[in-house]
């Protein structure tokens, strides 16, 4: 029985090639911790290490009758960690920039909707406030901030005099004023 903890990487790298698990034990206790503290290096993460290491031996055993091994496996080896870790890195940067894209819109959708939700609470104190003038008084006020219509526009109508108007809309706001906080009375002005 070959005993295969002290032989050549090249003999190894045949053998690895034929399937043979003792073979791939041998480089897996030869090369692991090098190459565990070579990714470690790398990445100051040694959850994150492991599981590179633990990764390209994975991917070794399982492609073993296909991987163009030769003599140089301590350089495979390396080149393997080092390009597993450039993945990773540039996994978790594409996931840091999703996740901040994410939680970028989640807030910006969220802020439109407290400002939707705001804006209708005002819109309905607003409302509210107007529906409760005297009903005179807050047909005129409609008429003028509602439809648009000119003082003029609105004695024509209504068949009232352009000072009526004026001094109707003019107690409006001052009773709106009255029933809104400041922030809103402005709107209406």
């Amino acid at each position: 029985m070959i005993s295969f903890d002290e032989q050549d990487d090249e003999l190894l790298c045949r053998y690895l090639y034929q399937g043979n698990r003792e073979a791939f034990t041998a480089i897996y206790n030869k090369y692991w911790q090098l190459l565990f503290i070579h990714a470690y290096k790398m990445l100051s993460d040694q959850s994150e290490a492991m599981d590179v290491v633990q990764e390209v031996f994975f991917r070794i055993w399982n492609n073993a009758t296909r991987l163009p091994i030769n003599s140089q496996l301590k350089a495979y080896l390396y080149a393997a960690v080092r390009h597993a870790i450039l993945k990773q890195i540039e996994k978790s940067k594409l996931n840091k920039k999703f996740a901040s894209h994410i939680q970028q819109a989640s807030t910006e959708n969220k802020e439109q909707a407290d400002r939707s939700l705001l804006f209708k609470e005002f819109q309905q104190r607003i409302d509210a406030s107007i529906q409760s003038l005297p009903p005179r008084m807050r047909e005129i006020f409609q008429l003028s901030r509602n439809e648009g219509l000119s003082h003029k526009e609105i004695a024509l109508l209504l068949d009232i005099t352009e000072h009526t108007v004026k001094t109707t809309i003019h107690r409006a706001l001052l009773l709106l004023k009255t029933k809104l906080p400041s922030f809103l009375y402005i709107l209406l002005v």
